[in-house]
């Protein structure tokens, strides 16, 4: 038996030598964007190392009812362009998810692994909890060389499927809305009765919320994704009291089935291609909405204000408490509430407690002039000077 262990041994470090080595991972099974901020760290050091990504079988994460992989929402024609990877397939994760004589990352998260001493001749195996919620920008233990490489990778390599942007195409075409000429709210509600109940409680019209969306989306229309729970008035109540043009639901407008990928990605392209958009604070989905303004941003080459505003519904001297810390939401500048410059944005790496990184809204400071290879959110579609609602919904 002790040869025939050996002689397997053998056969797999033979057959590495002749094929790139490989990264596996268990893929994280909370939110869409808790899995978008993992991913996005494997793809990053996939593209530094050179390895091979091994994509986990569809399984199940929070908030949604049907299986989940990543290529469901990734073009795998455009990841393929910036990794090598493949798409696993009746694996046993429990018994056999990673190969025998493989490294395995146990213990260490991610962010603070010096992969100078990790063995770059052997498959690498990360588990779930050393990888989730990890943010790539975040990474301690590389050179500033492989900051760029993943930078790029990541920029250029996750683009949302094709078909999905078109869909959300003629969704704002039918309503009769352009991007940028309207206004959109993230309101997280469900789990945030419990994981944020003060949160959760003054997030109503009659407090700083309705100040704030009528600040910001006076005439023009608004457009509201929530995932209020039936029998939560959330949403009647911004109808009631906004003074908004007119408040639609992204459920509404888009007809998906709760709970779903499309419904999650629709909302994500919809309140990504607003003039202004409000956020939840910690809230990842609203972050993930963040990134990819943020790319349009980079892609146009200088920010446009009256196009790209983001707020929040906190300033940055209100606090917020997750265990037994106390952070301070260093995005938002007291009193406009509106997003400040690429400097304070970088604080929120905090290199002193990387495991609080998921709170970044990925800036992209790393990539090189020229080196966005694709800008498929801008637009959807281009503006028509047809007297729609909300021309300067920024």
């Amino acid at each position: 038996m002790k040869l025939l262990a050996l002689l397997s041994l053998f056969a797999i470090s033979l057959a590495r030598k002749t094929r790139q080595t490989r990264l596996y991972y268990i893929r994280d099974n909370a939110g869409l964007s808790n899995v978008r901020l993992q991913f996005e760290t494997l793809v990053a050091t996939a593209a530094i190392f050179n390895k091979e990504l091994m994509i986990p079988p569809p399984s199940t994460i929070d908030h949604m009812d049907e299986a989940f992989i990543e290529t469901d929402v990734y073009s795998e024609k455009a990841l393929r362009e910036v990794i090598n990877f493949q798409l696993r397939q009746g694996v046993d994760l429990v018994r056999d998810w990673c190969p025998p004589d493989s490294f395995h990352l146990v213990t260490t998260r991610i962010e603070e692994v010096d992969f100078r001493t990790i063995p770059l001749d052997k498959d690498w195996c990360f588990g779930q909890m050393e990888t989730r919620i990890s943010h790539f920008e975040c990474l301690l233990g590389i050179s500033n060389e492989q900051r760029t490489a993943a930078t790029q990778a990541v920029f250029n390599g996750l683009q949302i499927r094709g078909d999905l942007l078109k869909e959300a195409g003629q969704i704002l075409q039918s309503q009769k809305l352009h991007p940028g000429r309207y206004a959109a709210a993230h309101i997280r509600r469900a789990d945030f009765s419990s994981f944020r109940p003060e949160l959760f409680q003054s997030m109503k019209m009659e407090g700083g919320m309705g100040e704030v969306l009528n600040t910001y989306t006076h005439n023009v229309p608004l457009i509201v994704a929530t995932d209020a729970a039936p029998g939560d008035a959330a949403f009647q109540d911004i109808v009631k009291h906004a003074k908004a043009s007119r408040v639609l639901s992204t459920a509404q407008m888009t007809g998906a089935k709760p709970r779903t990928l499309k419904a999650a990605l629709l909302d994500l392209i919809l309140c990504a291609e607003a003039g202004t958009f409000i956020g939840t604070p910690d809230s990842t989905f609203s972050n993930s909405i963040h990134t990819l303004r943020r790319k349009m941003e980079i892609c146009r080459q200088q920010p446009d204000p009256e196009r790209r505003a983001a707020v929040s519904f906190l300033s940055v001297k209100q606090t917020v408490r997750r265990g037994q810390l106390k952070l301070q939401n260093l995005w938002f500048q007291e009193g406009q509430l509106s997003v400040v410059g690429r400097a304070s944005a970088s604080q929120l790496q905090m290199p002193q407690n990387p495991m609080m990184c998921w709170t970044k809204v990925a800036q992209f400071s790393e990539l090189p002039p020229g080196a966005a290879k694709t800008c498929q959110m801008d637009d959807l579609l281009e503006p028509e000077e047809d007297g729609s609602e909300g021309k300067n919904a920024g």
